[in-house]
């Protein structure tokens, strides 16, 4: 009897551990599952980011060295090259030779002066443009004493023809304040040929003054 009655008591409590046995293996198997499923999912996640960057990469590349193939055919296109020869060919006057016209630098003691001169400069032909710089310091020795001046540059910038400046220094020298006024020149070696065209039309070859006046 107590054998009969010990039996039923062993069977409970193993079926109890079986069970709870059962439970925590269960338990750690959706652990484990969970876990190998993190796994995966990162590693999904992360192939996925690759292979959307590796893409944009190949994006990038792809338009970089479409650009790059397209400037450098565009550049090296005859047709490119015939259109910047006819407009240089259309635009460059034959008649002008390097030295042709010159630049000459012209002090002025104040802007009123300076306006003074250019006007009648332009007015007599003797140059075709003049650009007036005002607040320029220029610091020089003058009867043995250091000299610091404020005055207007005219870069005559007096813009004229080089067989002229004879004359054009002259007149300056005749109509300035200065008892030793600044002309200084030199000549002009290279220029757009659009504009160089312009100083011929404007600044006429003789002293005459009949030449037609240009439009800048």
């Amino acid at each position: 009897s107590n054998r009969q009655a010990k039996r039923p008591f062993c069977l409970l409590c193993g079926s109890l551990s079986f069970s709870a046995f059962s439970k925590h293996s269960l338990s750690l198997l959706q652990s484990i599952f969970s876990a190998l499923v993190l796994c995966w999912l990162s590693s999904t996640v992360q192939q996925a980011w690759m292979s959307v960057l590796q893409s944009i990469l190949r994006c990038w590349t792809g338009i970089g060295i479409t650009v790059l193939c397209t400037t450098f055919f565009l550049s090296q296109s005859p047709l490119v090259h015939f259109g910047r020869r006819a407009m240089t060919s259309v635009a460059a006057p034959s008649n002008i030779s390097p030295g042709t016209f010159s630049v000459s630098y012209v002090t002025a003691p104040d802007q009123q002066v300076a306006k003074k001169l250019a006007e009648a400069l332009v007015q007599k032909k003797l140059a075709a443009c003049v650009n007036i710089i005002p607040n320029v310091v220029s610091v020089y020795e003058w009867k043995n004493e250091i000299q610091t001046d404020s005055e207007v540059l005219m870069v005559n910038v007096i813009k004229s023809r080089t067989l002229r400046l004879d004359e054009m220094t002259t007149f300056v020298r005749e109509n300035h304040p200065y008892e030793v006024c600044e002309v200084i020149s030199t000549p002009i070696q290279h220029g757009n040929p659009p504009y160089l065209k312009w100083l011929s039309e404007v600044v006429p070859a003789a002293g005459d003054g009949d030449a037609p006046s240009g439009t800048k």
